[in-house]
């Protein structure tokens, strides 16, 4: 969905690296994105690049041993919020990788990021078809109900989807070729 944006194909290596900051501001990048999406995935490019990643599903599976419990709420957002506030206050590059689906999920951890003196924010959605997403979905170890999915898809594709207030958005669609995508938004527009 690109949203009338400039689009380019590009290699998920050159996103990447377009996405690491050039300069001495810490960068902020928010991932976007239904479950079997490829936000995990993608973001390892940036953990190889210096990023921190902070995940609930990490988290989930650090305290549970496994990413489908869910567990107590109160535990995991303590940890994500402590571990997020160091990485911050570190002044570390930082990839958050979450559903974040809704703006209200997103607007939280910008504002933080912002108090904290952040300016360098990017929204990076991950544009995977909702058929796609189910099918991936199904065949992945940690499976997510699929009415969950599909409740998702509703917000993020209807009222949800990010806007340039949020930050610099990038809208990235994979291609037939694994390691390709269709970009718009900042990344294609300096790429």
């Amino acid at each position: 969905m690109n949203r009338g944006r400039r689009e380019k194909t590009l290699t998920s290596r050159k996103i990447v690296q377009l996405l690491v900051p050039t300069g001495s501001a810490p960068r902020l990048v928010v991932l976007a994105g239904l479950p079997a999406s490829g936000k995990s995935t993608f973001s390892d490019g940036l953990v190889e690049n210096g990023f921190v990643r902070l995940s609930l599903d990490e988290i989930r599976k650090e305290i549970y041993g496994d990413a489908n419990i869910i567990g107590d709420w109160k535990v995991t957002r303590k940890i994500i919020d402590e571990r997020f506030n160091a990485a911050l206050a570190e002044n570390k590059n930082i990839v958050i990788d979450n559903t974040h689906f809704m703006r209200s999920h997103r607007k939280r951890v910008i504002e933080i990021a912002k108090a904290a003196g952040y300016v360098d924010i990017h929204v990076v959605v991950m544009d995977v078809t909702l058929e796609e997403c189910l099918k991936r979905n199904a065949v992945r170890s940690r499976v997510v109900k699929e009415e969950i999915i599909r409740d998702m898809h509703k917000w993020l594709y209807g009222s949800e989807f990010p806007s340039d207030a949020e930050g610099l958005v990038t809208v990235l669609a994979p291609t037939d070729v694994r390691t390709k995508y269709k970009v718009s938004g900042y990344v294609a527009a300096v790429a």
